[in-house]
């Protein structure tokens, strides 16, 4: 028996024993793992908030039937939803290949409207059926283009998921372009109030686009020796993916 008894310690393993190496692999994990401070977790967690909201937004054009755009405005960091009642538009950037923010928009179809009063004086007055009474207006294809010359008209989600974001004080986007771009746009290079729009249809498709985010200093000017985040859009999969570093932007027409 005192034979048996003394093979079963040899062979076995004291709990003293275990505690002991569970303290040492714990200590070599700690020391293995990389040094994630305060502040890059909280880098993860607002980048993760806005790849969050993109792919929210891919839900929510699928689910309404209508076209979206997420808005980011460069000068303060805040990003918003807008949708639009119109579902046959072209998707273009403004002049020199930027969006217009909601101002320069409103402006432009103010004066776009006004032009179309001169359009429809051209084309002559509304006339009466004399046997029904409907108003005839007068024929013209550039009338019957006119909402779709004008463009579509877009309004902010009105949801309390979609009231307006911020990327936060430590951060700033610096770098865009989405595929209606005719160029990347480096938010350095822009005047203040400036925007950029990733569209999303109900098709199920969110427009393929690369954004950079950067870490900032108390002034807003990007941090030396910190990485910055790229997040690009996956369109038929609705979702966006983030990178460390500054990833190489690839279109479908660039790889042809």
């Amino acid at each position: 028996m005192r034979g048996v008894l003394l093979k079963a310690r040899e062979s076995g393993v004291t709990l003293i024993e275990i505690i002991i190496v569970v303290a040492l692999m714990a200590g070599i994990m700690i020391y293995a793992l990389p040094n994630i401070n305060t502040s890059t977790r909280d880098y993860i967690t607002k980048i993760n908030l806005f790849t969050s909201s993109l792919k929210n937004a891919f839900d929510t054009a699928v689910l309404t039937g209508k076209p979206h755009r997420l808005v980011i405005d460069f000068t303060n960091g805040e990003y918003w939803l807008e949708t639009t009642h119109y579902k046959d538009f072209k998707v273009s950037p403004g002049e020199g290949g930027l969006d217009l923010s909601s101002e320069q928009l409103k402006s432009k179809r103010e004066e776009d409207e006004s032009d179309f009063e001169e359009y429809e004086e051209l084309a002559g007055q509304t006339t009466t059926d004399p046997e029904s009474g409907d108003e005839i207006r007068p024929e013209s294809p550039l009338l019957k283009a006119k909402n779709t010359l004008l463009g579509p008209s877009w309004f902010q989600v009105d949801s309390v998921d979609w009231e307006k974001k911020n990327i936060g004080i430590d951060l700033k986007f610096t770098t865009i372009q989405a595929e209606h771009h005719e160029d990347r746009i480096v938010v350095e290079e822009l005047a203040e109030g400036s925007v950029g729009h990733i569209y999303i249809f109900p098709n199920g498709y969110l427009e393929k686009a690369y954004v950079v985010i950067s870490p900032v200093d108390s002034d807003g000017q990007i941090m030396e020796g910190e990485e910055p985040f790229t997040i690009e859009t996956f369109p038929y999969e609705g979702i966006a993916k983030v990178e460390d570093g500054l990833k190489e932007f690839v279109f479908e027409s660039e790889e042809n």
